[in-house]
């Protein structure tokens, strides 16, 4: 069984429709999988406790953990609070950590990784849509390495491997259906990408995180 914890801060003013458009594209993917075991916090459910007390749910074993918020450096945020942080960085020990929020490869990964998250994923710059029309394109790209990596028995290398040419495709599928300028967007968001873990972490499957 894997464990899958996501939180979506969609009470944020600016982003939070986006948010949780990006939860709902990746929990309709996931919800029928009789493997995964999916817990999903709104920006409410989130400040009605810490993250260890939601956390606490699946018994120390692994678990995937997904967010769509906003982040800094060394941060991510719910409802405008500091949520994820290096004080409770520890509670993400052999996690595999999605976080699709702004620039929180730079610091914040690394922080995670020195109290034993296995693998984190990243953005190292701000990320960012550009039209509710284009809005599920984008979604879809964020959210296809990791389903792929839960519903397959691919390695991490080989879901990456998957998520480029996602990427690539649709690049290609905006460029000739919109314009150059949305095409760019989603070029970008990839180009800020980081993933965070050892080289032999890469042939890590699912099964890993069990």
């Amino acid at each position: 069984m894997n464990n899958l914890l996501i939180i979506y801060d969609n009470e944020d003013a600016r982003m939070g429709d986006y948010f949780e458009s990006s939860h709902r594209d990746l929990n309709d993917k996931l919800i029928s999988i009789p493997h995964i075991n999916l817990q999903s916090l709104s920006t409410e459910q989130c400040l009605s406790n810490p993250i260890e007390h939601h956390i606490s749910t699946f018994g120390g074993n692994p678990f995937v953990f997904i967010a769509y918020s906003h982040g800094d450096d060394d941060s991510i945020y719910i409802g405008d609070n500091t949520y994820i942080h290096a004080q409770n960085a520890y509670f993400f020990a052999e996690t595999l950590f999605y976080s699709c929020c702004c620039l929180t490869a730079k610091k914040l990964g690394s922080k995670l990784r020195e109290q034993g998250c296995r693998i984190f994923i990243g953005y190292n710059a701000k990320i960012t849509s550009v039209t509710d029309e284009t809005d599920p394109y984008f979604q879809d790209c964020e959210n296809s390495f990791i389903q792929n990596f839960l519903t397959t028995d691919n390695t991490i290398q080989e879901s990456l491997k998957y998520m480029y040419k996602k990427y690539n495709d649709m690049r290609l599928f905006l460029s000739e259906n919109y314009d150059a300028f949305t095409a760019s967007t989603l070029e970008n968001n990839l180009n800020a990408f980081e993933i965070l873990c050892d080289d032999n972490e890469r042939n890590l499957t699912r099964i890993s995180f069990t």
